[in-house]
């Protein structure tokens, strides 16, 4: 037998990489440091599982890794996001599609996308080696020929895979190995920093879990208002999350890391110009006059947001509504309009759903993902730096340079995909 293909981390780029290289006819072996594999796809989603995004277009794919996209490029050709849905239906497991694009199985069940993935594992004797961390890349002669585990066993390598992650959710086992193996080996690495991640803002404790629908949120850096997103949000006892604030949160990480002020703006009536939302306030108080203040505003915020926005626009709610003058109305409008909370720093890497930055694309093969440093050695999944936004994009990466690192690790020994586990 030749000497195998080995994938270090079982996560989602491990396991098609696996797969890839064994569908080539590769032998393979996949190494995992944790008691189990694929844990992060079994806890994603709330235990759905968003897949990936049924996006029809590839340059609206990669318009949606503000870190990488252009890289993509190559490996989107070789497999997409509508590959990957081939593939998973592939394995017996139907997907469905909701109206924003996101993929999730039809079971609403990531155990049975971690139960398919193991299936194919057995079918294709893949073998699969758990609490088998790896601690070095060894090498001879300036190629890479094994790794070495914590251990200090060595398992020898035609062609290694590191797919051990990056530093987002270490309890399932990305705690940064893979920076530590790169800069070992004499790559750069771009310093890595949360993405998709809850920001901290001062003061919003008593509105925890209060959530917002279809609002604007604007990231302001430096004072200019620098990207956008309408979406939903939540507020939590440390600050802000939700789908919008999670969708600019990389912009305000990376730039508080470059010493940059960040405050976001709220706008709670997007659909509503400033001076329309003044008229539509001026109508409604005209028709209830002796409504106060405070229950008024119930009609337009949730409750518990009330006493809150009141406080911000400086105005004492427990008045008729009929009593408020044009001035304070315009204040609230204001607020209304633009309520500006201070950013002055994000959650962790650690509790971010993804880590952008990570090892330097140049020095990556962009068709084959191997190293342009140490022959015989290949990177895949967030291990790079590449990251997209919420909706499944960060999974699809992840996916598609298993792929294309398996592969291309099975080539570069001499086999080659014919089919089913056939090579040539």
């Amino acid at each position: 037998m030749s000497a195998p293909v080995v994938i270090l981390g079982a996560g989602a780029a491990g396991l098609m990489a696996a797969i890839a290289a064994a569908r080539a006819g590769a032998p393979t072996l996949l190494l995992e440091k944790t008691k189990r594999f694929g844990y992060k796809i079994l806890i994603s989603g709330h235990g759905r599982c968003n897949l990936t995004n049924a996006e029809g277009d590839v340059k609206q794919l990669i318009a949606n890794y503000p870190g990488g996209g252009k890289f993509l490029h190559s490996v989107f050709s070789q497999f997409d996001n509508h590959d990957f849905i081939r593939f998973i239906e592939g394995l017996g497991l139907p997907t469905k599609t909701d109206a924003r694009g996101r993929v999730y199985p039809e079971t609403d069940r990531s155990l049975d996308v971690v139960e398919a993935f193991e299936h194919e594992l057995d079918r294709l004797g893949i073998r699969l080696r758990l609490e088998a961390p790896g601690a070095r890349i060894v090498t001879e002669e300036g190629r890479a020929v094994g790794i070495e585990l914590a251990s200090g066993e060595v398992v020898r390598a035609g062609a290694l895979v590191i797919t051990v992650g990056g530093q987002s959710f270490p309890n399932t086992g990305s705690t940064g190995d893979g920076y530590r193996m790169a800069q070992e080996t004499g790559h750069t690495l771009v310093t890595p920093f949360p993405a998709l991640v809850p920001l901290k803002s001062p003061g919003l404790g008593e509105l925890a879990g209060v959530s917002l629908r279809d609002v604007e949120v604007t990231a302001v850096v430096d004072g200019k208002p620098a990207a956008k997103r309408r979406a939903d949000m939540m507020f939590a006892h440390f600050g802000m999350t939700g789908p919008a604030v999670l969708h600019l949160s990389r912009k305000a990480s990376l730039a508080l890391s470059q010493g940059k002020s960040v405050e976001f703006w709220l706008d709670l009536a997007p659909d509503r110009t400033r001076e329309e939302l003044d008229a539509d306030l001026r109508q409604a108080w005209e028709q209830t006059p002796r409504t106060h203040l405070n229950n008024a505003l119930k009609d337009w915020l949730p409750e518990r947001l009330v006493p809150f926005f009141l406080k911000k626009a400086a105005i004492t709610g427990d008045r008729p509504v009929s009593e408020i003058p044009k001035r304070e109305r315009s204040k609230l409008v204001d607020v209304l309009k633009r309520a500006v909370f201070p950013i002055p720093s994000v959650l962790s890497k650690e509790v971010a759903e993804v880590t952008a930055g990570g090892l330097d694309l140049k020095e990556l093969d962009p068709r084959t993902l191997a190293s342009k440093r140490i022959p015989n050695l290949f990177w895949a999944g967030e291990v790079l730096d590449v990251d997209g936004y919420i909706g499944g994009y960060n999974f699809q990466s992840a996916w598609s340079t298993g792929w294309v690192a398996g592969l291309s690790a099975a080539r570069s020994l001499g086999y080659d995909l014919r089919g089913d586990g056939e090579s040539s």
